[in-house]
């Protein structure tokens, strides 16, 4: 019986040759094919992300590959190249998931080579499910050091041996028309039970792979190599095959320039059949019948012209300059495809320009921008590469505006028009922002008007504008008009003047002016007349009224007149008012009985006083001729003298006789008195000397 083994062997690549090696070994005993149909791994590699290749024939759904899990890895030596290396952790982390529910109906065979198994009181497990009636594979425990127990929904199987630090191979068979569950231990049948039913072993779980449940898998440094599910009872010399046989594998190599053996002792440079062998861990040499067939790299050249940047075919490679280089693809026979690149690497450009326009701006490719802002653009330049033209965009506003405007006569528009008639017009200036100022006026034109006036005035004429015009002409004023506008007043203008008299006048008690005004109080007055051409006539008048006081007082038979400063004259009432000779002082002390009066003349007035009657006069001393009163007026000191005899009192009276001092016993011939303290005015003194009186009238001043 032959006995086929798929291998799957990795791409090796190098910047000469390619090697892709697919590997069908035979076992050359004549035997028929065995394949396992469910699960089959090698543990030779695994990919990045830790899965390993399930080899089967007829693999179920979704179990093309199974992974790592944990700390597993896979190293050391195993049947034909790596094993999977047990790490003695639980295997609740540390398994090989098969991403298999285990689902066996009918008959089945279960193999694997085994290494590096201690004898140790922990249980190791190299498969089970526990959701398929707690079906596993275990050493140690019950099943005692060095042997290996496959327990599960039926009666348990022991193989004695196998679990040591040699390389053994396990085979389960389960044969489902005898019912016979054997053990095979290194290719020899060691037990054989038989079940008195099918056994059901099935699973919505995962078979695990180097472990159970949360049970220890292989221990650590334990190894586990070519592991196969068969979904059929394998027979003995199929159990044989696996353990004995070694393989003879017809290899097809294609090479680049050369190949190098799998064995790495060999480098074959041109197509033939040759021989290479490998060896495994246990007695499983593998001989490779080698078809090798060299293939020749390829070379060719390319000129391209890029823009920028250019990437190479095997997009391996970016270029930003002109330049020769050299890119490396595969050719149909898997080979080098050498390819020079004769590279011309044009640039875009890059422009930035700023604008400020009005309302909108037109770009270099026709858009239309209306509104403030960064814009590209992108032309061809001169070398047929972009170019980016980047506008930093500035866009004013043109403005608009309408007034209504009311003129008179014209008016002159912002930009210098005049317009003379009502309309609606419209002128164009520049804004803030240099973009157009539109200014439509409603424009309302009104007219000025004219007038002539004759005016005859006295002095002076005021204009209704204020202005004051004093001399015959002609003038102009400038009103409003009913419209607003100018209203220009011609004035013919007669100026006659008004006469102005100014006079000083001095009168006695009252004064009548020229036009019949009666006057009794000192003052500036006018009288307003009328000229001949009907002007004024002004009279100015400083009027100055003059009074007189013609009263007097009488105190012991002096009379006194009570105006100061005035010239005196007294009269003799008795004898029709004849004037008393050098008798003009203020006071008067007439020496025999009688009717007397006084003139009192002051400024512009003259006037006499009423007669006072005087009866015994002779009896009252009234003054001796040898007292000397001075001086009077006084402003404070007065002196009393009297060279015949000394005086003896002095009594001091005001004009209404009340006394205001009095001096006794004086015994002297001179006195003075001080009238500083008393207020101005006519005083009465009355000096006593040897009995006799003398009064005189005196006058205080400040």
């Amino acid at each position: 019986m032959q006995l086929y083994h798929l291998f799957k062997m990795s791409t090796v690549k190098s910047r000469t040759f390619t090697v892709t090696l697919t590997i069908l070994a035979t076992i050359a005993n004549g035997f028929a094919q065995i394949n396992p149909e469910v699960l089959y791994y090698r543990f030779d590699s695994k990919s990045l992300t830790n899965k390993i290749v399930n080899y089967a024939t007829q693999p179920p759904s979704g179990t093309d590959s199974a992974e790592l899990k944990g700390s597993l890895a896979l190293g050391d030596t195993g049947l034909c190249g790596n094993a999977l290396v047990g790490t003695g952790a639980a295997s609740s982390a540390d398994f090989v998931d098969t991403k298999w529910a285990t689902q066996i109906t009918g008959s089945w065979t279960y193999a694997m080579w085994i290494k590096k198994i201690p004898t140790s009181s922990t249980l190791f497990y190299i498969f089970g499910d526990v959701n398929a009636g707690s079906f596993r594979c275990f050493t140690n425990g019950v099943a005692g050091p060095g042997n290996w127990i496959l327990r599960g929904p039926f009666t348990d199987l022991l193989i004695t041996g196998g679990a040591n630090m040699n390389a053994n191979h396990l085979v389960f068979v389960y044969n489902d028309t005898t019912k016979e569950l054997k053990g095979y231990l290194n290719g020899t049948l060691n037990k054989t039970i038989v079940l008195t039913a099918s056994p059901s072993i099935s699973s919505t779980g995962t078979l695990k792979v180097c472990g159970y449940s949360s049970n220890v898998g292989l221990p650590s440094g334990g190894l586990m190599d070519n592991f196969m599910v068969f979904n059929y009872a394998v027979s003995a010399s199929d159990v044989s095959s696996l353990f004995t046989g070694a393989t003879y594998t017809n290899v097809k190599m294609n090479g680049c320039e050369s190949v190098l053996s799998p064995s790495k002792k060999y480098s074959y440079t041109k197509s033939g059949i040759y021989y290479d062998t490998l060896v495994g861990f246990s007695r499983c040499d593998s001989v490779l019948i080698l078809d090798v067939k060299i293939n020749n790299a390829t070379k060719s050249a390319i000129n391209p012209i890029v823009c920028n940047e250019y990437t190479s075919p095997s997009k391996k490679y970016t270029f930003t300059k002109s330049g020769n280089y050299f890119d490396t693809l595969v050719n149909t026979n898997g080979c080098d495809s050498i390819i020079e690149i004769n590279l011309t690497v044009n640039y875009s450009t890059t422009n930035q320009i700023s604008k400020t326009v009005c309302n909108s701006y037109t770009s270099p490719t026709g858009k239309i921008y209306t509104i403030t802002g960064i814009y590209s653009d992108t032309l061809i330049n001169s070398s047929g590469c972009d170019s980016f033209i980047i506008t930093n965009l500035t866009v004013n506003q043109s403005s608009k505006s309408q007034s209504s405007v009311k003129v008179c006569d014209f008016y002159v528009s912002p930009t210098g028009k005049k317009y003379t008639s009502t309309g609606l017009y419209v002128d164009t200036l520049a804004n803030s922002n240099g973009c157009d100022s539109f200014i439509t006026t409603d424009l309302t034109v009104l007219n000025s008007t004219s007038f002539v006036q004759n005016i005859t005035e006295c002095d002076s004429f005021t204009s209704p504008t204020g202005k004051k015009y004093t001399i015959t002409g002609i003038y102009n004023d400038t009103l409003t008009n009913a419209v607003g506008c100018d209203s220009i007043l011609t004035t013919n203008l007669t100026i006659h003047n008004s006469v102005y008299i100014k006079e000083q006048i001095r009168v006695c008690g009252t004064y009548r002016s020229p036009k019949g005004n009666l006057i009794t109080q000192s003052g500036f007055y006018i009288d307003t007349l009328t000229t001949i051409n009907g002007c004024d006539s002004i009279y100015a008048m400083t009027v100055t009224i003059d009074t007189v006081n013609n009263s007097v007082t009488v105190l012991n038979n002096v009379i006194t007149a009570n105006q100061l400063g005035a010239t005196y004259q007294w009269l003799d009432c008795g004898n029709n008012y004849s004037l008393i000779s050098n008798e003009t002082s203020i006071s008067y002390a007439p020496e025999v009985d009688g009717n007397y009066a006084v003139e009192v003349s002051l400024n512009t007035c003259k006037d006499t006083s009423n007669c006072v009657q005087l009866i015994n006069v002779s009896a009252i001393g009234l003054k001796q001729s040898n007292v000397r009163i001075y001086p009077s007026p006084t402003t404070g000191d007065l002196y009393i003298s009297n060279s015949s005899s000394v005086i003896e009192t002095i009594e001091l009276y005001q004009i209404n006789g009340q006394k205001m001092d009095q001096r006794a016993h004086l015994n002297s011939n001179s006195v003075k008195l001080d009238l500083s303290k008393f207020p101005a005015g006519v005083y009465i003194i009355e000096v006593t000397s040897n009995g006799q009186k003398t009064i005189q009238k005196i006058v205080k001043n400040n």
